[in-house]
């Protein structure tokens, strides 16, 4: 099946944000191995340093509605529900980057508040035995769910943040994204490692 479910609006400008994202990822790939069992905290501390480039670059690539934002002019909101395993990684990745003119900010939630005016949120590990009623609360909502929760996109995630062979990839279920009003570049489902859902078959 055709991956691609959305005609890109700006070719050049995507091909440009494309080769600046995958500059991210190599840069990721050589230097964020999987941690080992009695690491020092700084490798886990890469590991979220690469973990919070993903989840901001993501943001180039995933088209919202109109109706996502307030204003042409709103903030894009990058939500981290439950213990927050970034520290300031993310709010420091974040703080240079705008996704198609909106300036990108980090906001962090317990799981039973209200994060539903979020674009993005992560859930975080700590969130596991609450995993299902979250991905309820924002079920069909204008919301990108991303999570290292194991299994995460077979459990009904949009994007779950995986290892392979001991680097950090991605992987993309289409239903959750399709049953709500978002779109995904062709080029982000071309660098995962999955694309799972009935939408490929």
């Amino acid at each position: 099946m055709k991956r691609d479910q959305n005609p890109e609006r700006s070719p050049r400008r995507l091909c440009c944000r494309t080769e600046s994202f995958l500059l991210s990822i190599a840069i990721c790939f050589l230097g964020a191995p999987r941690p080992t069992p009695g690491s020092p905290p700084k490798q886990i501390t890469a590991e979220y340093q690469v973990k919070a480039t993903y989840l901001c670059n993501f943001t180039k690539f995933v088209e919202w509605p109109s109706v996502a934002f307030p204003a042409q002019d709103s903030t894009l909101t990058i939500g981290i529900v439950g213990e927050d395993p970034f520290g300031q990684a993310l709010d420091a990745v974040a703080l240079s980057m705008t996704a198609d003119g909106h300036k990108v900010i980090v906001k962090r939630f317990s799981w039973d508040q209200d994060f539903r005016q979020s674009q993005v949120i992560f859930i975080g590990p700590s969130e596991k035995k609450h995993l299902s009623s979250i991905l309820s609360s924002v079920k069909g909502a204008d919301v990108l769910t991303v999570s290292d929760i194991e299994n995460f996109s077979s459990s009904g995630g949009m994007i779950g943040l995986v290892f392979d062979v001991d680097r950090i990839r991605f992987e993309i279920n289409l239903d959750p994204v399709l049953d709500s009003h978002l779109r995904i570049s062709s080029k982000l489902l071309s660098l995962a490692s999955t694309v799972k859902g009935k939408h490929t078959r």
